[in-house]
């Protein structure tokens, strides 16, 4: 049975980075996926589901705490894990493992899913000349609409989610349904 990744209905922005990876002829398009959280909720099923339906010219990577259910995981998981906890959203030392991490590693694209990695993706980003493609997954109330608008883009996982994203002042450029 052939893999496919239907990114218009899994992660539509990584359609678009591919894009402009692919021009210049790399072999592999490889992702780090940042995760500050302990659980596997929703947000958690839905990166893995992701992951594990991507094709061969993905290679995706995860830093997660070595305490928390997608480490324990790994094994059901089409990724290679590195244990990087993120304690805050200035964690100094995450920020440097992580960097280091994404030279060593070639990372092309920084996924981030909440707001603790979202703050350290950035930041590292930043320091590293990476993309990087944040996912809100809930409708919840943001404090402050500037860790997504640092972010290259910003994946809305419903309408709902993007009209308020809109709404309490993320850049409509940055958004993707």
């Amino acid at each position: 049975m052939a893999r496919f990744f239907d990114l218009s209905s899994l992660h539509p922005v990584h359609l678009m980075e591919v894009c402009k990876i692919r021009k210049k002829k790399m072999s592999k398009i490889r992702i780090l996926e940042l995760e500050s959280s302990k659980g596997f909720g929703g947000q958690e099923k839905r990166t893995v589901r992701l992951v594990n339906n991507l094709g061969d010219d993905f290679e995706v990577f995860f830093a997660v705490a070595e305490d928390g259910e997608l480490f324990r995981r790994r094994s059901q998981i089409k990724a290679e894990f590195f244990p990087v906890e993120i304690r805050k959203t200035y964690d100094l030392s995450a920020i440097w493992k992580l960097c280091k991490l994404v030279k060593k590693l070639g990372i092309h694209i920084i996924s981030t899913h909440s707001g603790k990695d979202a703050w350290v993706g950035n930041i590292v980003g930043k320091l590293t000349g990476k993309k990087v493609v944040r996912t809100r997954h809930l409708l919840v109330p943001i404090k402050s609409p500037l860790s997504y608008n640092l972010s290259t883009k910003v994946v809305a996982i419903s309408r709902a989610v993007y009209n308020y994203l809109l709404s309490k002042g993320v850049k409509k450029d940055k958004l993707e349904l």
